[in-house]
């Protein structure tokens, strides 16, 4: 078995028309409003009834917590973490209170890869 996984990358926004990484309107809108990350991960499976190729594509969303702003000079430094939380929690560092969110796979995305994975192939009519 070979395996390919990409790093996750952002998601494509409205603005950006030549980016092909999201598969419908839907998806298009959600990560234009929220930080949605993609990662891609290609198997190559030789078993007793042939070979085949698996696509996965799982999303996830960046989870921040709200930064307690009380000054207009802590707005400053609303989005660089050296805030506490709206709880009063410290992070030892911004990508400490970080987190993403996996959201599921996104089945569009993963039919068009493995199509064009296919038709560079020469495996596809």
């Amino acid at each position: 078995m070979g395996v390919i996984e990409t790093r996750p990358t952002t998601s494509r926004q409205w603005g950006e028309w030549w980016r092909r990484d999201v598969g419908d309107s839907y998806s298009l809108g959600e990560s234009s409003l929220h930080t949605i990350q993609r990662k891609a991960t290609v198997r190559f499976v030789r078993g007793a009834e042939g070979r085949r190729v698996e696509v996965q594509v799982d999303v996830y969303r960046l989870s921040v917590p709200e930064s307690q702003i009380t000054t207009a000079s802590s707005a400053i430094h609303g989005f660089d973490g050296a805030l506490p939380t709206a709880e009063g929690q410290y992070g030892k560092d911004g990508n400490l209170r970080e987190r993403w969110v996996h959201l599921g796979r996104d089945a569009e995305v993963e039919t068009r890869l493995l199509a064009s994975i296919l038709t560079r192939a020469g495996l596809s009519e």
